[in-house]
């Protein structure tokens, strides 16, 4: 099994650190359930490879224009520079057609995914390798056997009240890998993070049971 895990959040996984000891956590909780539902692959099958990218540590760099002109060019079309500059992006594309399963750890940043995120998306589709062209619409040209297991954290709680339908996160996810071919996509949403250590502890007991399901229902 290929595993290709993205963690996105600012904040840390430490685990020394106390379970709850302000308002919105000192941790991150989209770290803590990647690295579960990796382990939890990993216990599934003797022959793992996982490929991973931390976003804070090592972001992607934005879009040059240089990059920009290159991305919807064919390969044998590219200058030396664009081909330079798209060198990251070829091999972060070429990553998702790879994988068996992308574990995705998103934090919510005003109702949307952060920008580290969003950067390693605007790398990953690419024309020819990601994404093709039939007659002017889009093509996925990822495996649609691969599966996305997202775990989204928030500190509002977008499903009921006041704020319900305020996030786009989830379906951002859906479009982005709808339209390079990948439509098995699994949620594991940690909401209401912000609400104190009973709506944590809440949604941390949700969420472990999902993973569980989720995992134990990839064959």
């Amino acid at each position: 099994m290929n595993i290709l895990h993205i963690d996105s959040s600012a904040l840390s996984a430490e685990t020394s650190l106390p379970l709850y000891s302000d308002p919105r956590g000192n941790y991150s909780i989209s770290r803590r359930y990647t690295s579960k539902v990796v382990d939890l692959l990993k216990a599934k099958s003797s022959n793992v490879t996982v490929v991973y990218h931390d976003l804070v540590t090592n972001p992607i760099p934005y879009l040059s224009h240089v990059a920009t002109t290159g991305l919807f060019m064919p390969a044998n079309m590219h200058s030396p520079a664009q081909a330079k500059a798209l060198a990251l992006s070829t091999s972060l594309a070429n990553e998702i057609l790879k994988a068996d399963t992308i574990v995705l750890g998103v934090p919510t940043h005003n109702f949307m995914v952060p920008a580290v995120l969003k950067s390693w998306i605007d790398h990953a589709v690419r024309f020819g390798i990601t994404v093709g062209d039939n007659n002017g619409i889009p093509v996925g040209l990822a495996n649609p056997k691969t599966k996305v297991i997202a775990c989204v954290a928030s500190g509002g709680d977008y499903s009921q009240g006041p704020l319900k339908g305020f996030s786009f996160v989830n379906d951002f996810i859906v479009r982005f890998f709808g339209n390079i071919g990948i439509t098995d996509i699994s949620f594991v949403n940690l909401q209401g993070l912000a609400n104190g250590q009973d709506a944590v502890m809440k949604a941390m007991e949700v969420a472990d049971k999902e993973i569980l399901e989720i995992v134990n229902n990839i064959k």
